[in-house]
């Protein structure tokens, strides 16, 4: 079954119809861009609506992200550690050149 233009309004004709709904919108320029404009907001404003205040997961979908987020919190406290060791050593150097060098702006006197 082939439905079409003719089939939904007999005596129409596609090219005239189009013809004037273009020419209502070019006459009306204002009012169509207005109503986009409307439409565009109205949409948008919905999207924000619904993804920023009405979110629902799932419980399937709320274990999974729980177990996405814990294969990625792997926390390895030989490695912590040895940065903390790396770190320390590091500062006690610093110092240490500190103490030796030469005060050129003679602060100390």
């Amino acid at each position: 079954m082939k439905l079409g233009l003719k089939n939904a309004l007999p005596g129409a004709n596609s090219k005239d119809i189009f013809k004037k709904i273009a020419g209502f919108a070019n006459r009306h320029e204002f009012l169509t861009l207005f109503l986009l404009f409307l439409i565009l907001v109205a949409y948008v404003g919905f999207l924000w609506y619904r993804y920023a205040y009405d979110y629902r997961w799932s419980e399937a979908r709320k274990q999974e992200y729980v177990s996405s987020k814990n294969e990625l919190n792997d926390f390895n406290k030989a490695k912590f550690d040895k940065v903390l060791g790396d770190i320390n050593a590091r500062n006690e150097a610093y110092q240490k050149n500190m103490e030796g060098a030469k005060d050129i702006f003679r602060l100390k006197q």
